[in-house]
């Protein structure tokens, strides 16, 4: 079992840098950690082929009251880890990179 609430920490924060100086630079900067951390979520997701979608399983939620093993798609997990690698495929535009681009 894994705490994966914070993982998408470094992805938002870096969007947070963007917005407050939306330039090039910054996408520089901070894209290539953008894409390693997104290429890691997209390692730890597991594909459902019945279902056709991405879950997330495995993991302590952070409210740590549910159990890890009967615990699939965490819902504050669920939604942060959408909106980092929703961030990162932007981030990627630019640099075309991003080997998860095919998660959604």
């Amino acid at each position: 079992s894994f705490l994966i609430w914070q993982q998408p920490h470094f992805i938002y924060l870096a969007e947070l840098v963007y917005r407050s100086n939306p330039s090039d630079e910054i996408i520089r900067k901070y894209n290539r950690l953008v894409q390693e951390t997104a290429d890691f979520m997209y390692s730890f997701a597991t594909y459902d082929e019945l279902e056709g979608r991405f879950v997330l399983k495995g993991a302590i939620p952070a409210q740590e009251t549910l159990r890890a093993s009967e615990t699939v798609n965490p819902p504050f997990e669920l939604s942060y880890w959408h909106f980092a690698m929703e961030t990162a495929q932007k981030w990627s535009v630019p640099v075309k990179s991003g080997i998860w681009n095919g998660m959604r």
